[in-house]
């Protein structure tokens, strides 16, 4: 499980939040542009200390404030997708999710990222290129958020 509590002001914004996650488990953060989503994902990465906050993951704190307990960011074990998509424009939707799974064989890792980019519902556009980011602004998605395929890859 991955459990985030967090107060902290970050610009005009007042961030309150407390989200937990199980394993295996979608989780999806909406909400109006400068809501909070990104800041509460930098404090799970821990790319943004709240003045108060708990962060645990699979029973291994990562944050605690209170106790003095601070992992760095390079030190836990957590993907993050920055907002401007970080993307190979020459790969495929399902390469680009797999491209961190280059330790397994080719077949095994088209089935998991396709598999990854179906939670998504974007299972069919496995095999596209480019127009994917017109597709997330049809759908209704934040502009500023990144494309499944990078979520996804994360």
């Amino acid at each position: 499980m991955l459990s985030v509590e967090a107060r902290a002001t970050v610009g005009a914004l007042r961030l309150d939040v407390a989200v937990a996650v199980d394993p295996g488990e979608c989780l999806a953060l909406a909400g109006p542009s400068g809501a909070g989503k990104t800041s509460v994902l930098r404090v799970a990465a821990g790319l943004l200390r709240p003045a108060q906050g708990l962060v645990e993951a699979n029973g291994e704190t990562w944050l605690d404030t209170e106790g003095g307990i601070e992992v760095p960011a390079e030190r836990r074990r957590c993907g993050y997708v920055f907002q401007d998509y970080a993307l190979f424009p020459h790969l495929t939707a399902w390469q680009n999710v797999a491209y961190p799974l280059r330790r397994l064989g080719r077949r095994e890792r088209r089935a998991r990222a396709v598999g990854l980019l179906e939670r998504l519902g974007l299972g069919e556009r496995a095999d596209a290129r480019r127009r994917l980011n017109h597709e997330i602004t049809a759908r209704g998605l934040s502009q500023g958020a990144p494309p499944p395929r990078s979520r996804a890859r994360a």
